[in-house]
């Protein structure tokens, strides 16, 4: 009995160290291509993702997070739900400065109709991250 158990260890070891070194390899190739991303600042071509894709069943979101945290990419991958993973297309230097002007004008538009009233709505012009307005004045 205690052969079968030690064989079945023994071979629970051999897997959880394969899948050790399987995630390090995939590590690897994950931190190469981010890094690449951030230079060449747009997505790495399908042959160079390849072997990312081929491994993406022994990628889980956590190592994903901590990959990305490790090598410094704040944004632009994208983890979806089968494990793959994408690059996005990497925003040019124009695009922050129209969201820029877009959310100044949205903001003068909005708060104007509130100009010399008690009630000054709370907006937040910071992109997709600020605050929902209000929609109703109050009565």
């Amino acid at each position: 009995m205690s052969t079968s158990t030690s064989s079945a260890s023994s071979r629970a070891a051999g897997k959880a160290s394969a899948t050790t070194a399987d995630t390090k390899a995939v590590e690897k190739t994950f931190k190469r291509l981010s890094r690449w991303y951030m230079k060449h600042q747009r997505p790495p071509s399908q042959q160079q993702m390849q072997p990312l894709w081929n491994e993406k069943g022994s990628i889980d979101f956590e190592d994903f997070v901590q990959w990305k945290a490790e090598v410094g990419l704040k944004r632009g991958a994208i983890f979806e739900e089968d494990g793959t993973i994408i690059f996005d297309e990497w925003t040019v230097p124009p695009h922050d400065q129209v969201i820029i002007e877009f959310n100044a004008q949205f903001d003068r538009q909005f708060r104007g109709i509130y100009a010399n009233t008690n009630y000054y709505p709370v907006w937040i012009g910071d992109g997709s991250t600020g605050s929902p307005p209000l929609l109703s004045r109050p009565d």
